[in-house]
């Protein structure tokens, strides 16, 4: 099991070069990025990023 396994709530980031990722929600988050989701469950999360990339990839 990874570190991330065992945590329930994240947030989606986006930095200023435009990149997502996925954040453990008790992390302070990088400077520089903004919370585009949650907080919300891992799944949602992911799912959230699936709709994002396809949206980009459009």
């Amino acid at each position: 099991m990874g570190p991330f396994e065992e945590i329930e709530d994240f947030f989606v980031l986006l930095d200023a070069a435009q990149r997502y990722a996925l954040w453990p929600c008790f992390a302070e988050s990088p400077g520089g990025a903004q919370v585009v989701f949650g907080p919300a469950s891992r799944s949602a999360c992911t799912e959230y990023l699936a709709i994002a990339a396809a949206g980009a990839a459009s």
